[in-house]
């Protein structure tokens, strides 16, 4: 549920007053949300998100998922398999490719590992 996310992602359930906690989180109702425990102040759904479209709004809140995992995991090796789960979950490889090729300053090498990226054939070692 988006709220839940939401919370969890931010300033965590403990954050939320009794009224609003979520039914099933008792067991965390000291949590502090994963921005919350470094003091970060909370990310929102963009304003460009339709809110009438629901897989609009997941994917948005799976985005800035990813950009806590991303910093959460830098260097760790594990941003990868996540990319790939997502790319294959919304039948998207440019999710992927331009991910991936964001890290490069190369603009040429950033093309280069775009369009290798776009085919799904060359994510796995075969």
């Amino acid at each position: 549920d988006n709220t839940n996310a939401m919370l969890l992602l931010n300033q965590g359930i403990s954050s939320a007053s009794p009224f609003e906690r979520p039914a099933g989180y008792e067991k965390w109702n000291s949590n502090k949300g994963i921005r919350g425990r470094v003091n970060l102040s909370p990310v929102l759904i963009p304003s460009n998100v339709d809110w009438n479209n629901p897989v609009e709004v997941q994917n948005a809140i799976e985005d800035l998922i990813i950009q806590e995992r991303a910093m959460e995991l830098a260097f760790e090796g594990k941003r990868w398999f996540d990319l790939v789960r997502i790319a294959e979950r919304r039948n998207d490889p440019s999710y992927l490719a331009n991910k991936v090729a964001e890290k490069f300053t190369d603009p040429v090498k950033a093309e280069m590992i775009r369009n290798k990226l776009m085919d799904p054939n060359n994510w796995y070692l075969k």
